[in-house]
């Protein structure tokens, strides 16, 4: 029998919105408690639940930032989540917050222990950390001795990708229980610090001074070899489709940038996502923590679609909803045409 309608009487409403919603009448529910879906592909085949700036209860710019949004948000099922990392005190501890505004500072040392403690409540499958890196040496060096002191020691982070070297990155079933750090990696020459989340503005609109602040503040970055060493997914600059990348090199693309490429050629992107990670984010002029549309860069083939988790939303909503699939573990196989190089790219029509 229905909830909702009594015996005799018509289906009411509230019945009818119940049936809708029933696991017999959506395939979707059925599978939502299930992980049905082949876990042994090379990450890259996957949209990969993802978090932007997660310590944030709020707005961007004068919001609290809290140790707990990031259990929130791996509780959630959320796979990749975000720290932007500065230099603190006195006392050599690197903080987290976002830089040049008035949010409130947390420390990175209990970010990382809150994300060993609940990492792998509810999904086995791997976490990956995306690192805004704004510290200098001596705090990125105690970034190191903190990710090898809390994470490592629990053997939690795999042996890096550049020194192994694979053909192509594992898969989640292979990573089950470990945290994979992304990040920029040591070089001779300083880089740029501009692995943050920046990014063109739209026309007619204006960059809050905050940001404006952070963008004309920028300095150059040369990482710490002690925490490149850690790093297993190197974050580059997208230049070009024709320069391939090895397969544990991955860019990040503002929602901005992401409508101007698939607008100039959305199969040559949509291409390029079957062989390399890459990350999206909102623009810098959603100050007060609101969303874009996922489904724009899913269609594209971004695997990690990065959305505030604080923000209840229909977009976050919708996020919520395409990750309830393959039981909820925050990895969803995506179909062949946009995994396989050798699928008819006829199919490719973000």
């Amino acid at each position: 029998a229905l909830q909702g309608a009594s015996a005799g009487a018509d289906l009411t409403v509230v019945g009818f919105h119940r049936y809708l919603a029933s696991a017999e009448h959506n395939d979707a529910q059925r599978q939502a408690g299930v992980i049905y879906q082949d876990m042994s592909r090379t990450l890259s085949a996957y949209w990969i639940a993802s978090s932007h700036n997660t310590y944030l209860t709020g707005h961007q710019l004068r919001g609290e930032s809290s140790v707990d949004m990031y259990k929130t948000s791996l509780l959630a099922g959320c796979r990749c989540v975000e720290l932007d990392c500065w230099d603190g005190g006195d006392d050599g501890e690197p903080v987290i917050y976002h830089g040049h505004t008035m949010t409130t500072k947390i420390l990175f040392k209990d970010v990382i222990t809150c994300i060993r403690d609940h990492a792998f409540a509810a999904s086995k499958f791997p976490v990956i950390l995306s690192f805004e890196n704004h510290c200098s040496a001596p705090f990125q060096e105690k970034m190191a001795e903190h990710l090898k002191a809390i994470l490592g020691a629990a053997d939690m982070l795999p042996k890096p990708f550049a020194a192994t070297k694979p053909s192509a990155l594992p898969s989640p079933a292979e990573l089950q229980g470990k945290v994979l750090l992304k990040g920029k990696m040591h070089s001779d020459m300083p880089t740029d610090d501009d692995d943050d989340d920046d990014e063109e503005l739209d026309e007619g609109e204006e960059m809050p001074p905050e940001i404006a602040e952070k963008k004309k503040d920028k300095k150059k970055i040369k990482v710490a070899k002690a925490l490149s060493d850690l790093i297993h997914l190197r974050a580059v600059h997208f230049k070009k489709y024709t320069k391939a990348g090895e397969c544990w090199e991955m860019s990040s693309f503002a929602e901005g940038k992401v409508n101007k490429l698939e607008s100039k050629n959305a199969r040559e992107f949509a291409r390029y996502h079957r062989r390399q990670l890459a990350r999206t984010y909102p623009k810098g002029t959603r100050i007060d923590s609101s969303n874009y549309d996922p489904a724009f860069a899913w269609a594209c083939g971004a695997q990690l679609v990065a959305l505030n988790y604080q923000t209840g939303d229909r977009a976050m909503w919708r996020n919520r909803g395409f990750f309830r699939d393959n039981g909820g573990c925050g990895y969803v196989l995506k179909p062949p045409a946009l995994r396989d190089d050798a699928a008819d790219d006829a199919l490719l029509d973000p």
